[in-house]
């Protein structure tokens, strides 16, 4: 309507002004339509108008909206005169986008120019930070934060409360959000809380906010609940999500299309695709995702029938299955061993006219590496990535070259590994920590340490933070060269490391000295265990079987043997043969 009124405008021979093209340009910017914002841009530059700050500041804005952040910089970049307002615009361009460093660096370049930052400059640098996850960088604006006097904006609050979620310090969160004055919190407030104890599986903590949020009297918005629904998963009782969709329904959120999707995506992670199904079979608008997620609760669940049976309903009902719906079935499929079925899928979708992209390859190769016969598999998912790389739409990204490292390097196949290493470094495509990780276990498996240590230095370099995954490959690949003083260091580096350690962690220790016939040692990593309060499984007791055996132990192997066995749980044939292999080694 808005262009529409301007044309007439210039038909009739009337001159826009300055208030004119700001409003003009807003509307073409809404609309993110390119063409129409390039016809603005060249009435403003024919126009008298063309320096006025405003003017310019919304064609920059036009631009962002259009995600063309190229042209959106070029005009920022000839500006005469930039306000507060005209960084703010290119910084949350960039921000919204993830360019991080690029955010910075425009950060930087508009304190060296003199102009004050305003709230909505602090929310752009957090909005730019959430991409990386850097909780450092998250401490930095915080404090910048305060010493330029912004933090009591609420707004600004709450979106620092967003942010040391998403860096997963919900303490500082919690600290940033209790600092907000009580009659000052929004909905957004307690939304930003509760998501964040959601996406890190924390149910009751973001249930006891939601009670909170309530006695303050501030009725939770669709976010609210969706966020509560998304973490019921993780208590592995349907009985919460049931009492969350009771608040919904009285909040007024049943006839809403993504409160509706949530519910069955977790009734049905749940396994309670009845409940999913009665859901789905009650609304009234059903969008793509709505069956997407009711047919992949079905494939999850192993009722094959039922999810192909509403594929094809899907189609009759003429709702057509988007890359995400396929890609989620082959996956499902590839995990169900299902692959005939998966490449059936996958011819279904190109003869429907729906071209697939890199995520619908990867998850082919996924499929096929999920197959018995591990040596056609790898064939198979190296023929897909070869055909990847000759395709504009479909070529080889990160997630490709993850995939395969790690199945190469499960496979002890050191020269492909070696291989796809040396042409990602040779792509555009960056390694992060999957890639690092892939490499090193490879690398690892094959008492190739010095190269894994190559690795480990080259990841560092990058500033990539080792994760559990990598001091569990350190430990692990130390432990099975014996080179016991370097295993010993990675986990006291782990204990001091914000990372903490898991099972395999231990278990590969306690088998490590084991074999090495080092029983105290073995025995004194069983104890810090158990005083960590870690609660030892199968593989634990399988681990100290082994390496009582290999101490010439039998009778201790034999007493771990029958104390797992006596604990009610079924008895793994790996145990049977643990104990087994004990008997034969010791004659």
């Amino acid at each position: 309507k808005a262009i529409s009124l301007f044309r007439k405008l210039k038909l009739k021979g009337l001159q826009p002004n300055n208030l004119t093209f700001p409003f003009i340009a807003k509307a073409c910017a809404k609309l993110s339509n390119l063409k129409c914002s390039q016809l603005i841009h060249c009435h403003i530059e024919k126009s008298p108008f063309r320096p006025d700050i405003y003017v310019q500041t919304a064609i920059v804005d036009m631009y962002v909206k259009c995600n063309r952040l190229d042209e959106a910089l070029k005009v920022f970049d000839r500006m005469p005169d930039r306000d507060v307002a005209s960084w703010n615009v290119i910084i949350l361009g960039f921000a919204q986008m993830g360019f991080t460093e690029k955010v910075l660096g425009i950060f930087r370049e508009m304190r060296f120019g003199g102009i004050q930052p305003d709230s909505v400059t602090l929310m752009g640098l957090t909005e730019g930070m959430l991409q990386t996850k850097n909780l450092s960088l998250m401490k930095a604006i915080h404090s910048f934060g305060i010493r330029v006097g912004i933090d009591g904006d609420v707004s600004v609050a709450n979106t620092w409360v967003a942010g040391y979620a998403k860096c997963g310090d919900l303490g500082l969160a919690e600290l940033v959000f209790d600092g907000i004055e009580e009659g000052l919190r929004t909905v957004v407030s307690w939304n930003s809380m509760i998501a964040g104890y959601a996406n890190f599986e924390k149910f009751f903590d973001g249930f006891t906010f939601y009670k909170r949020m309530l006695i303050d009297g501030l009725r939770p918005e669709v976010s609210t609940i969706v966020s509560l629904l998304s973490s019921c998963v993780q208590t592995g009782a349907p009985s919460h999500g049931r009492l969350i969709h009771c608040h919904g329904i009285l909040s007024g959120c049943d006839l809403d299309v993504c409160f509706n999707n949530t519910l069955i995506s977790m009734y049905s992670k749940c396994g309670d695709t009845d409940s999913a199904r009665f859901v789905f079979d009650g609304m009234s608008e059903r969008t793509c995702v709505s069956w997407t997620v009711m047919i992949r609760g079905y494939a999850n669940k192993g009722d094959m029938d039922e999810a192909l049976a509403l594929f094809y309903a899907m189609k009759i009902a003429g709702e057509k299955p988007d890359l995400v719906t396929v890609q989620s079935l082959i996956s499902v499929m590839g995990k169900k061993g299902k692959i005939r079925m998966a490449m059936w899928l996958f011819s279904e979708m190109r003869n429907s006219g729906c071209k697939p992209d890199s995520s619908v390859y990867n998850a082919l190769i996924t499929a096929h590496l999920h197959s018995k016969d591990k040596a056609k598999a790898l064939e198979k998912a190296l023929g897909y990535f070869n055909k990847m790389k000759g395709m504009e739409r479909c070529k080889p990204n990160i997630v490709t070259y993850n995939v395969l490292l790690r199945a190469f390097a499960q496979a002890r196949n050191v020269d492909q590994v070696n291989a796809l290493f040396k042409e990602m470094d040779e792509s555009i495509v960056s390694p992060d920590i999957y890639t690092y990780n892939g490499v090193m276990d490879a690398y690892g498996k094959n008492g190739m340490i010095r190269d894994m240590e190559s690795v480990l230095s080259r990841m560092r370099s990058n500033k990539c933070k080792p994760d559990i995954i990598s001091f569990n490959i350190l430990i692990d690949s130390y432990g099975r060269k014996q080179e016991f003083e370097k295993m010993e260091q990675v986990f006291k580096s782990l204990l001091r490391s914000k990372e903490k350690p898991t099972l395999p962690t231990f278990n590969s220790m306690i088998l490590n000295y084991g074999r090495a016939r080092l029983k105290e040692k073995s025995e004194d990593i069983f104890k810090k265990m158990i005083d960590m309060r870690y609660t030892p499984n199968f593989i634990t007791y399988e681990s100290l079987i082994t390496m009582y055996g290999f101490c010439d132990c039998v009778s201790r192997a034999r007493e771990t043997f029958d104390r797992l066995v006596g604990s009610g749980g079924e008895t793994k044939v790996s145990t049977l043969n643990t104990m087994l292999d004990v008997y034969c080694m010791n004659g």
